[in-house]
């Protein structure tokens, strides 16, 4: 697999926009998916709904070739998803943060918040993050270069659960991910 340079990525297509074609952006994946399904059949409803359809706007890799990437579930081990994953915007903070964040008890709040509760009995997420593979590196639209073997495109808060978790040593030893290709 090449280097893969996102600058200058084509949009996608505005009428696959889940606000794009209906109203106060009120639809509902289902309907999307009726409608967008066939072309994004390759990356399975998991993948569109997570990613295409609920940040279609906003995601920092939109523009990627939906056409030319290929998903498979994979499994990987905690360590691997803490070191061999990019992660714009978050990897600076200490990671005891992520546990005071989803894990104690703040803001007046006698529990948890929901996304540490959710993951804080198996130590992994329900659903699986979502990378791209890109095992020769790839250049970000702002033009900086990365060489780790993957990059989170969606699952931001699920990434910052699990590297909670690990400071406590609660999170689970191996995770299920959806790994891209670019071909």
């Amino acid at each position: 697999m090449p280097f893969i340079d996102m600058r200058d990525l084509p949009s996608w297509p505005t009428e696959m926009s889940s606000d794009s074609n209906f109203e106060h952006n009120e639809i509902k994946f289902e309907e999307w998916w009726a409608t967008h399904g066939l072309k994004l059949a390759h990356l399975g409803p998991i993948v569109a709904e997570q990613w295409v359809f609920r940040h279609f706007n906003d995601s920092l890799y939109s523009g990627l070739p939906l056409d030319r990437l290929r998903v498979q579930t994979e499994r990987m081990s905690t360590n691997t998803i803490l070191t061999d994953v990019y992660v714009d915007g978050w990897e600076d903070k200490f990671p005891e943060h992520y546990w005071e964040t989803f894990y104690e008890p703040a803001h007046g709040h006698s529990a948890p918040c929901e996304h540490g509760r959710l993951m804080q009995t198996s130590g992994t997420p329900r659903t699986p993050i979502l990378l791209l593979h890109t095992p020769d590196g790839f250049m970000l639209p702002d033009g900086s270069r990365h060489y780790r073997p993957y990059c989170l495109i969606e699952g931001h808060t699920r990434w910052r659960c699990i590297r909670g978790l690990n400071t406590q040593g609660q999170a689970a030893s191996e995770h299920d991910v959806l790994a891209l290709s670019h071909e």
